[in-house]
């Protein structure tokens, strides 16, 4: 900053020697532009390398995330196949008790005004 400080009021004036201030900063300005690209390139490998940590951290997530899914896709099943067998079991012992039974009837009231007598309907039959 020190070397291009007269440049400005130099150009105003249109004064020549504008340029030659510019000239004379060339070598700093090189030397700014080397430790700029440096710098840069510092930063392209260490957003590489963080790129690089993202994918493998992004593939390890998916890879836990379809096994859980599977795991919990495995649970639900036995859980779902263990109810449906104790459900099952107990109706098949209520049907068992059932077709056990006598035969019987069952006589039930009628509350129209129509029918006062007492209906009787057939038990099922056993099979």
């Amino acid at each position: 900053m020190k070397a291009t400080a007269g440049f400005l009021p130099l150009s105003r004036n249109n004064d020549p020697r504008a340029y030659a201030t510019l000239e004379a900063a060339d070598a700093q300005w090189d030397a700014f532009n080397a430790k700029l690209d440096a710098w840069a390139a510092g930063n392209d490998a260490t957003s590489a390398r963080v790129n690089s940590d993202a994918d493998a951290t992004y593939a390890s997530g998916r890879k836990t995330t379809i096994a859980l899914l599977i795991l919990a896709t495995l649970i639900a099943v036995a859980v779902a196949f263990t109810l449906a067998r104790s459900i099952g079991r107990g109706l098949r012992s209520m049907v068992t008790a059932a077709n056990g039974c006598p035969p019987a009837t069952s006589t039930r009231r009628s509350t129209s005004a129509r029918a006062t007598r007492s209906v009787t309907w057939p038990a099922r039959s056993s099979r």
